[in-house]
């Protein structure tokens, strides 16, 4: 064979060989495409769903925004919904996180062990219910409600309170567990009666168990604070985004 001839043949060889590449890539650039694009619609139908989940909540319908909505009835909307949110706030500090109960009024210590206190010393155990507040409201208060040597509930509970405002872990560390902010993000107890042993204890001020005009102290609120919230967890959540919310709009 000519050498003419085996260049022609080489140089056919060649090119059937760029135009299987050049095949080969396209059809891997197709596949590439197709994927991403794939990917792309499952996460906006994730979205989707996910935004569809909290429409669903009347509080947030105020927060979800829609691309099919106008551009300027949505920042209208958001105006007015910080608008609202400042009011709030403006009327009691950090109000979203505070109580609005007095402590749950059960026997932490357990009963067994408040019962035993009151056989062992009978006038100490009485002295305790009229003088110490976390013994009286959170620790015993079962037991020194039902105790003859003891006031009643609704006669000494607020003075207790007032007479022992403070928070025993400062006000920074108590700010942050009001405010859901820190390793207090994602808690499960709240100011709001359900977790006396955290609130009532160690920031009692912040969380607002001292202001009586929203507080109400009676035996019948304490015990009520007791019951447990089956959505409670929802209730956390709703206040903790609404001030992620506030803090993201405020210049």
């Amino acid at each position: 064979m000519s050498p003419r001839i085996n260049s022609k043949v080489g140089a056919f060889v060649l090119a059937l060989f760029i135009l299987h590449l050049i095949v080969i890539l396209s059809i891997i650039k197709y596949f590439t495409i197709a994927a991403v694009n794939r990917g792309l619609k499952n996460e906006t139908s994730r979205i989707r769903v996910l935004s569809t989940g909290f429409k669903n909540h009347d509080f947030w319908e105020n927060f979800i925004d829609s691309s099919e909505e106008d551009e300027d009835e949505l920042e209208e909307r958001n105006t007015e919904l910080l608008s609202t949110i400042k009011v709030v706030n403006s009327k009691d500090e950090d109000v979203i996180g505070k109580t609005s109960k007095p402590p749950c009024c059960k026997d932490s210590l357990s009963p067994l062990t408040c019962q035993r206190l009151q056989r062992t010393n009978e006038l100490l155990f009485a002295r305790r219910c009229n003088s110490d507040a976390e013994f009286r409201l959170i620790q015993c208060c079962t037991t020194c409600n039902k105790f003859d040597g003891t006031l009643a509930y609704d006669a000494i509970a607020e003075s207790l309170v007032g007479a022992n405002c403070f928070d025993r872990y400062g006000e920074k560390f108590c700010g942050r567990y009001v405010n859901s902010t820190d390793v207090w993000t994602m808690k499960h107890w709240s100011c709001d009666g359900d977790s006396p042993h955290i609130a009532f204890r160690s920031c009692r001020k912040s969380c607002g168990f001292c202001d009586f005009k929203t507080v109400n102290y009676s035996l019948k609120n304490a015990i009520d604070a007791c019951k447990y919230k089956k959505d409670g967890w929802r209730e956390r959540l709703r206040r903790r985004l609404a001030i992620e919310k506030l803090n993201r709009i405020q210049p």
